[in-house]
Parts: structure tokens; sequence; C-alpha cells
């Protein structure tokens, strides 16, 4: 009996709610509000819970794909219908996001506005640079976003700058049918998880050395799909390494224990060097530093005992590329209605920064948990009368046969929308 890892959703989920949170802790402290230091700085590693993500999506899509027969690793269905049911799970909120993000900015007279910077602005010390873009780069920006090829463009983030995440998973999908099989069949599979790891952090040990800064050098290693495979191929690997493990009892409570309290403790150390050490250190931290960790809470979620509410944490994980790609919009919406006449109003629609973290109004906490459960609902709702519904229309039309692999169709868990 396959499993449906519902401890795996609610970590989706937190990790999204994380991020909205990382982008308004961040904006509060270049806006030089008193929330500078440790906990500060633990909140604001929202690279921890995107590399979370990313390795929960290598996880849960080896978990729904791949198909065991002897000594072969096959693709479930196919590249073909793994490939429709990968892009109509993204492109819909894609395409819902950039167009509210377009109509809002563009009524607030900011959509041509993109933000540069370098490391500062990235570890949260400074505020970014805003940039009017051209028409000629503005269109390649557009043309880039639509395409969801954004995420190659080290230089800047324009528009829903949020959606560079979609971009990369997007390539990851495109190459998963390849590595997914080779990977799988590695038997020391611990010392490739470790490969795996020395890989991802060469880049960032190269420039921490040489100190490199610059918008180039830190796009690359934020977002460049290249550059952040190896946390995809880790959750390939450690899907693997749980799957060996055969149907063993969950962990014991004490041992659950032992490696949560280790991952607190590297998370807080993280936040601690974050918020002290060099703005080189963002590269060692962000590029290979906290993959082990991601892959440990990973782990501890797919080896311990599901919780019970499965169809709400179902739900809440689904809609967690909702969250991320609609909390950019929704905080514009609150800054034009909210904002103080001082306030930029454009700030938010340069969206390397979610929009949400530049509203003054939300260093108000009653503003900004309405502002939160404003972004949880309309993802919910997007999620089931948007999203879903499109991509139940595009599998219809380009796959026809049944697109979810069989042993997970009796529940909605697997829905794939990873």
């Amino acid at each position: 009996m396959k499993r449906y890892y519902v401890n795996a959703q609610w970590i989706r989920f937190i990790c999204a709610i994380y991020l909205v949170v990382y982008h308004s802790v961040t904006a509060m402290q270049t806006s030089g509000s008193d929330h500078q230091g440790v906990l500060g700085s633990t909140f604001g590693l929202g690279f921890f819970a995107t590399s979370v993500f990313l390795v929960l999506s290598g996880f849960l899509l080896s978990h729904a794909y791949a198909e065991f027969k002897g000594n072969d690793i096959l693709l479930r269905g196919g590249t073909r219908r793994f490939m429709i049911n990968r892009i109509s799970a993204i492109y819909p909120i894609h395409l819902l996001s950039l167009l509210l993000y377009l109509v809002l900015a563009w009524s607030a007279g900011k959509a041509m506005v993109a933000n540069f910077g370098g490391l500062e602005q990235f570890l949260g010390r400074a505020p970014w640079q805003k940039v009017e873009l051209d028409a000629a780069t503005f269109s390649m920006g557009l043309v880039l976003s639509v395409t969801l090829l954004q995420a190659w463009n080290p230089e800047f983030l324009s528009l829903n700058g949020a959606s560079w995440s979609l971009s990369t998973l997007l390539f990851f999908y495109a190459v998963f049918p390849l590595i997914m099989p080779l990977l799988l069949k590695v038997r020391r599979r611990h010392w490739l998880l470790v490969t795996l790891i020395v890989l991802y952090s060469l880049p960032a040990v190269l420039l921490y050395a040489f100190q490199i800064d610059g918008t180039d050098a830190t796009g690359m290693m934020h977002r460049n799909p290249l550059l952040r495979l190896p946390e995809f191929a880790a959750g390939i690997v450690l899907f693997g390494i749980v799957r060996d493990r055969g149907p063993k009892p969950p962990t014991s409570l004490g041992m659950v224990f032992v490696l949560g309290a280790l991952l607190c403790v590297s998370l807080l150390l993280a936040g601690a060097v974050a918020a002290s050490g060099s703005p080189y250190v963002w590269y060692l931290l962000h590029n290979g530093a906290l993959l082990p960790s991601s892959l440990l809470l990973v782990y501890l979620a797919a080896v311990t005992r599901d919780l019970p509410a499965v169809e709400l944490g179902t739900r809440l994980g689904n809609a967690s590329l909702c969250i991320f790609a609609l909390h950019g919009p929704v905080g514009l919406v609150f800054k034009m209605l909210l904002a103080r006449p001082s306030a930029d109003v454009g700030a938010c629609s340069a969206g390397a920064v979610a929009c949400a973290a530049g509203l003054t109004p939300l260093q108000s906490l009653g503003v900004f948990l309405l502002f939160l459960a404003s972004v949880i609902v309309l993802a919910l709702a997007a999620q089931r009368y948007v999203v879903s519904p499109a991509a139940r229309l595009l599998r219809s039309r380009f796959a026809p046969v049944p697109s979810d692999p069989p042993a997970l169709t009796t529940s909605s868990l697997m829905d794939a929308r990873l």
C-alpha cells in the first residue's frame, strides 16, 4: 500500500507561509524597524523554506512517478503525460498571478520597475534598488515571464518576481524523466547525497573565497535552475533512501526529538551567522550549508507517523504554490488600499521582494494577520476554482487517458500538484 506522505503536504504549506513571513521580516528590517538580530535573521532564512520545497518536489515526484520493475526504473505514465501533468499544475496559477500583477502594477504606474541588488539586499540589510526599465528590457522580461524562463535571467526580477520558483520547477520537470532513473539506480545513495551536497556547495565556496558580489553573481546563485538542480536531485535520492527502509514502523519519538533538536540548532546557528557574519556568508548559507537541514526535515516528515488531518493537510499543501504566487499581487492590493500617503505604492510591483513586505501597515500585527488570512483564503479558492479546473481541461485535451498514477486515484492526496 502506497503512503501519501501527509506530513510532507503540511510542510509544503508551512514553507509557503514561512516565505510570506520572511518577505515581511526582510522588508521591516530594510525599512528601519526594530526586527534585527538572530531571531529576525532566523525568520529571514527564506531560502531554507525554498530549499525544503525543492527537495520535497523531487521526493514527492519520485514517489508518484517512479515505477520499479525488477532492475528497471520507469516513469509511470510516460514522459508526455508527465510533462502535461506538470505544466498544467503550474502554468494556470502562473498566468493568473501574472495577469493580476500586471493589472495592479500598471494601475499604480509601476509595472516597468525592476529590483536590482546584491548580497546586502538578499540578506535584508539594505533596500532594493528600483530601476525603471526601458520598453525593450521590459518586453524581454515579459516574454521570459510568460514563457516561464525568467529564472535564467540573473540580472533582475520584474513583474511577479516570486514566480522565478515556477520557472525553476519547469526546468526540473523537464529533466526529471532523464535523471530520476539514473539517480535511483545508484546503490550507495548516502554517498550520492554527500556528493550532491558538495557539488551544490562548490560555486558558493568559490564566490565566498573570492568575495564576489553583484547582481549577476547573486542572481545566479539565487535562482539559476542548473545551480539549484542538486536540491531537486537530492530529493529524488532521499526518496530512494526512504524507500529502502521498507514498511518499517515510524521512527521513535525519542529519535524524532533528537533529529528535530538538531534541525532547530542548525537553523538558529545559521540565523546567528547571517545576522553577524560577512555578507559573503550568504553564498554558503543559501547554496549548500543548509541543504543537509532541508533533507533532514523532509526525512523526518517521511519516517514519522502521518498527522490525522489528512484532507486539510492535502488541501493546504496543494495550495502552497498558489500562496507563493499570489501573495505578491495580494500585497500590492493591501498597499494600494492601506498605505500611508508618503509610502511608495509602487515598491511592491518590482517583485523581487514580495509586495506584502513593503506595506507600512503590515508592521501592525493585526493588519499582517488579515493579509496572511487573505492570501490563504484566496490561494485555496484559486486552487479549487481556477487552477484545478484549468489543469483538468488541459489534461483532458492533451492527455485524455487518466493522468494520475492508478494507485493514487483513490484519493486526492497525491494530486501531483507539487
